[in-house]
C-alpha cells in the first residue's frame, strides 16, 4: 500500500512538471532567428525562389543537346515473300526479292542540337535568370519584413511588461494613499468622501493591471507565432531597450544607402531585366529556326537496307534542319506587343518602388527625429512629475495638500511613467524601421 501511494505521487509530480508551462528566456536577436528559421510565410518565399532556380536550370538545359533513346519490337501479319516469275522458256523462273520479316525489332539513338533559334534560347535562358534573381531577392524582403515584425512584436511585449510594472507602483502608491486617508478618517481629518476618491481611483488603477495582464499575453501569442513557438509559452525577455541617443546618417545619404541595397528595388530591376529578354525572345519567331541532328539506327531488318535482310543492321544519318513561319495571322507581333507591355509594367513597378523606398527612409527618418524629441521631453515631464508627487505626499502628510492634490499628483505621475516608456519603445522599433528601410 504504502509503494502504491509513492508511486502515485510520483506520477501526480510528474504530470504537474509536463503540464507546466515552459518559459523561455529569449533576447531580441534570438527571437529574430527563430523566426527566420521557423517562419511559414518565409518558407514559401524561399520555395518560389528555388522554383524559380530550377526554370532557370531548365532554360540552360535548351541551349544544349539531346539525346534520345528508342526501341521497339513488331510482329507483322503473315505475308508471302516478294517474288517476281521471269517468263523463260520452256520454264519460267521465279526469283524473290525480298524476304518477308516478321519480327521487327529497332533500337535508335537521335541527337539534335539547336544552331539558330532567333536568339528565343538564350534570351528565354536570361529571363528565367532574371526571374530567379528576382524570386530571391523578394524572398530576401520577406525576411526583412519577417525581422521587424518580430522586432516590433519583441519591443511591444516589452512595453507591456513595462506598462504593468507602473501600474504595479502606482497600485502600490495609492494603496499607502488609501492607508494614510483611513488613519486620518479615524482621526477625524478626512471625510468619507475622501477616502471614496481613493477608493475609486485604487479601482481604476487595478482595471488598467487587468488590461496590463492582458495586453501581456496578447503579445505573447502574437510573438510566439511569429517566431513558430507554441502559442502559450510564456516569454522571458532577455532585451532592454536601448536609452542611449544615436546620431543618425543626413537624410540624403540614407536614401542613397536604400536605393543601392532594398533587395525589393534588385527584385523589381531582375523583373526589368528579365522583361527585356521577354521581347528578344518574342521576336525570335521572325527568325528561321535551324537544328543540327544526328541518328544511329540498329535494327532487324533495317529498313534502309535494300532488299530487307531478317538480321540486325546498323546505319546512321547526320543533317540540319531548317523551319521558318511563313505566316502566322501576326502571331508573332501579338506576342512582341505583350512582351513589351509586360516590361512596360516591370518599368513602372520599379519606379514605384523607388518611390515607396524614398517614402520609407523619409518616414523613418521623421520618425526617429520625433522618437528622439519625446524622450527627453518624457524624461523631463517623468522627473518633474516624480518631484511633485514627493513635494505634494509631504505636504499632504503635513496637512498643507488636500487629498485631491494628491490624487491629481499619483495621476500625473501615473501619466508620465507611462508616456516616457512608450516613447522608449517606439524609439526601439523605429530603430528597427530604418534599419529595415535601408536594407539592413
Amino acid at each position: 500500500m504504502r509503494y502504491a501511494s509513492l508511486l502515485l505521487a510520483l506520477l501526480i509530480v510528474s504530470n504537474l512538471n509536463s503540464g507546466a508551462q515552459t518559459v523561455d528566456q529569449l533576447t531580441v536577436e534570438e527571437c529574430v532567428r527563430l523566426g527566420l528559421q521557423n517562419n511559414r510565410s518565409l518558407r514559401t518565399a524561399q520555395l518560389k525562389a528555388n522554383q524559380a532556380e530550377a526554370r532557370q536550370d531548365e532554360a540552360f538545359s535548351a541551349l544544349l543537346p539531346s539525346l534520345k533513346a528508342a526501341a521497339g519490337y513488331t510482329r507483322v501479319s503473315d505475308v508471302p515473300d516478294f517474288t517476281v516469275t521471269i517468263p523463260l522458256r520452256p520454264y519460267p523462273a521465279t526469283m524473290t526479292l525480298s524476304q518477308a520479316v516478321l519480327n521487327n525489332y529497332q533500337a535508335k539513338l537521335s541527337l539534335q542540337q539547336p544552331l539558330f533559334a532567333g536568339n528565343r534560347l538564350t534570351s528565354n535562358y536570361s529571363l528565367q535568370r532574371s526571374s530567379a534573381m528576382a524570386a530571391r531577392q523578394e524572398a530576401q524582403a520577406r525576411r526583412g519584413e519577417l525581422a521587424l515584425e518580430i522586432k516590433a512584436a519583441y519591443w511591444n511585449l516589452y512595453q507591456a511588461h513595462q506598462v504593468a510594472a507602473v501600474v504595479d507602483d502606482n497600485i502600490r502608491q495609492v494603496e499607502a494613499h488609501l492607508r494614510d486617508v483611513e488613519n486620518l478618517a479615524k482621526q477625524g481629518m478626512a471625510t468619507d468622501n475622501d477616502q471614496l476618491k481613493v477608493q475609486l481611483q485604487l479601482s481604476n488603477a487595478r482595471l488598467m493591471r487587468i488590461d496590463a495582464a492582458n495586453a501581456i499575453r496578447v503579445a505573447e501569442i502574437g510573438l510566439n507565432n511569429l517566431t513558430g513557438r507554441p502559442l502559450e509559452s510564456a516569454v522571458m525577455l532577455a532585451s532592454a531597450v536601448d536609452t542611449a541617443q544615436q546620431e543618425s546618417a543626413p537624410l540624403a545619404v540614407l536614401q542613397q544607402q536604400a536605393l543601392a541595397a532594398r533587395p525589393e528595388l534588385k527584385a523589381m530591376q531582375g523583373r526589368v531585366t528579365a522583361g527585356n529578354a521577354g521581347v528578344t525572345a518574342a521576336q525570335a519567331g521572325w527568325y528561321p529556326q535551324v537544328f543540327g541532328t544526328a541518328s544511329y539506327t540498329y535494327a532487324q531488318p533495317n529498313q534502309r537496307i535494300f532488299p530487307p535482310q531478317d538480321r540486325f543492321d546498323a546505319s546512321w544519318d547526320v543533317g540540319v534542319a531548317l523551319s521558318v513561319d511563313v505566316w502566322n495571322w501576326k502571331t508573332t507581333a501579338h506576342q512582341v506587343a505583350q512582351a513589351k507591355a509586360l516590361r512596360s509594367q516591370a518599368e513602372e513597378a520599379l519606379a514605384q518602388a523607388r518611390d515607396g523606398v524614398m517614402m520609407d527612409v523619409d518616414i523613418a527618418y521623421l520618425d526617429l527625429q520625433k522618437c528622439r524629441e519625446k524622450i527627453e521631453v518624457t524624461r523631463t515631464g517623468v522627473a518633474q512629475a516624480t518631484e511633485n508627487f514627493r513635494t505634494t505626499d509631504e505636504r499632504f502628510k503635513n496637512g498643507l495638500a488636500t487629498n485631491t492634490d494628491l490624487l491629481d499628483a499619483e495621476n500625473l505621475l501615473l501619466q508620465a511613467e507611462l508616456n516616457h516608456t512608450r516613447a522608449l519603445v517606439e524609439q526601439q522599433i523605429a530603430r528597427a524601421r530604418m534599419e529595415k528601410a535601408v536594407g539592413k
